[in-house]
């Protein structure tokens, strides 16, 4: 197909690099807590469903802590979207993970409230 000049629709942060907030919360966290945090992570679900994928990606993570961080844009306010991030939550909680999500514009505006948010959690 690539050689007859298709392209795949490219979906916005999927792949493309870290998009303005998950780079400013990624580089605040690894300073608020001097351990790495690995951007677009993927996590396997074991999952063989029809209609459940076998891996979700999330935005930022901190593996050993099985602390997933999401920074959601304006697509994350369709209905659909929605009922998508709660069907990707409850996966990915019932394989131990926390998910924290955070708006861009919340991200963009206090960054060091955001980091300070995400990493107390894991401090209880």
């Amino acid at each position: 197909m690539k050689a007859r000049g298709h392209k795949p629709r490219i979906r916005g942060g999927n792949g493309q690099g870290l998009t303005a907030p998950q780079a400013a919360l990624w580089v605040e966290l690894w300073q608020l807590t001097g351990v790495e945090w690995i951007p677009e992570h993927p996590i396997k679900t074991g999952l063989r469903q029809r209609g459940c994928p076998r891996v979700y990606k999330v935005d930022l993570a901190h593996p050993t802590l099985r602390l997933a961080v999401e920074c959601d844009g304006p697509s994350h306010k369709s209905l659909s979207q929605q009922a998508q991030d709660r069907k990707k939550e409850a996966i990915l909680s019932s394989l131990g993970w926390q998910v924290l999500r955070f708006s861009n514009r919340e991200i963009m505006e206090n960054t060091a409230a955001c980091a300070r948010a995400a990493w107390s959690t894991t401090l209880k």
